[in-house]
C-alpha cells in the first residue's frame, strides 16, 4: 500500500479506448500530488475523456484491486520525454489545479485469450513494447515512472570509478542511467586514473550527455560490417555520412537545379512577353 505523506497521493486514471482482435487497449495517466478526488475527476472529465465514446476509472495507487489477468502494463522508462504528461501538467494549472506535481502516461492491454507465461512474454515483446524506451509489467499493475528529484543544494558527489572492474562499470552506467557502453565507461575510467582522482557527479553526467545517442548519433556513425543475402561482405562507414547526409546533399542539389530551371523559365517568359509587346509597339 502506498503511504500518504503530507497529503501527497498517487492516482491512476484508466481510459478504455479501443479493441483490436482479442486485445482491449486503455490509456493510463499517473498523477502525483496533493490531489482530492474532485481534482482527479475534473482532470479526467475536462482534459482526458471523450464522454461520447469513452469511460474512465480513477484509482489510488496501492489501494485498488488489480485487473483480472491476463493484462500488460507499459510505460516509458524514467527519464524518457513524455510530451503528453508535460502538457497535462500545464493544462491542469490552466484549470486552477496547482497541486499536481508530476504526471506520466502508459498503456494497459487487456487480453481476452489465455496465454502461457512464455507466450504472454513473447506477445508483449512482439506487439506492445519497445524495450529501448519502455518498460512493462505482466499481470501486475506497473509502478508510475516518476523520476525522484532532489532540492538544489551545494552537495558535490564523488563517483568512485577508478577501481571498478568491468561488471562494476556496467553496473554504474545502469544505476546512474548513463547509457554508456563498456568501452565508453573504460575510457572514462582510464582518464580519471591518469588524473589521479574520481569524477564528480557533474563531470560524469556531462560526459554521459555529450556521448549520448541524442548528441553524437553513435548508431548512425558506427562502422557497420554485414553480409547480404548473397553472402557478399559490405562495410558501411557510418549510416549518417553514407546515406543520410548523402541524400540531403542530393536533395539540396536537386532543389538548386529546380530553382535555377524555374528562374530561367520565368526569365524566358518575361523576355518573350517583352519581345511581343515591343513588336506590337513598333508595329
Amino acid at each position: 500500500m502506498t503511504p500518504v505523506v503530507n497529503g501527497i497521493r498517487d492516482f491512476c486514471i484508466e481510459i478504455r479506448r479501443t479493441r483490436v482482435a482479442d486485445t482491449e487497449r486503455a490509456d493510463l495517466y499517473f498523477l502525483h500530488g496533493r490531489l482530492t478526488d474532485d481534482d482527479m475527476h475534473r482532470i479526467a472529465r475536462e482534459l482526458l475523456v471523450d464522454p461520447v465514446s469513452e469511460h474512465y476509472t480513477v484509482s489510488e495507487i496501492g489501494h485498488a484491486e488489480p485487473p483480472a489477468p491476463p493484462f500488460i502494463d507499459v510505460t516509458l522508462l524514467p527519464g524518457v520525454t513524455d510530451p503528453a504528461a508535460e502538457n497535462l501538467l500545464k493544462a491542469a494549472r490552466w484549470l486552477g489545479i496547482e497541486t499536481l506535481d508530476a504526471a506520466a502516461t502508459g498503456q494497459r492491454h487487456r487480453l481476452s485469450a489465455a496465454h502461457t507465461a512464455d507466450a504472454l512474454l513473447q506477445h508483449t515483446l512482439t506487439h506492445h513494447v519497445n524495450p529501448v524506451i519502455q518498460r512493462y509489467a505482466i499481470d501486475t499493475p506497473i509502478d508510475p515512472p516518476f523520476v525522484l528529484t532532489q532540492a538544489v543544494d551545494t552537495t558535490v558527489e564523488i563517483i568512485p570509478i577508478r577501481d571498478l572492474d568491468a561488471d562494476g562499470l556496467r553496473a554504474l552506467s545502469a544505476q546512474r542511467r548513463l547509457a554508456l557502453d563498456a568501452n565508453e565507461m573504460a575510457a572514462i575510467q582510464l582518464y580519471f586514473q591518469r588524473e589521479g582522482r574520481d569524477p564528480t557527479d557533474a563531470e560524469i553526467e556531462m560526459l554521459a550527455q555529450t556521448w549520448s545517442e541524442h548528441c553524437v548519433h553513435k548508431t548512425f556513425k558506427a562502422l557497420i560490417d554485414y553480409e547480404d543475402e548473397h553472402g557478399v561482405h559490405h562495410e558501411i562507414d557510418g549510416l549518417l555520412n553514407t546515406y543520410i547526409r548523402a541524400m540531403n546533399t542530393i536533395s539540396r542539389s536537386k532543389s538548386k537545379r529546380t530553382i535555377i530551371r524555374r528562374r530561367l523559365s520565368h526569365l524566358a517568359a518575361r523576355i518573350r512577353a517583352l519581345a511581343a509587346s515591343s513588336a506590337i509597339f513598333w508595329a
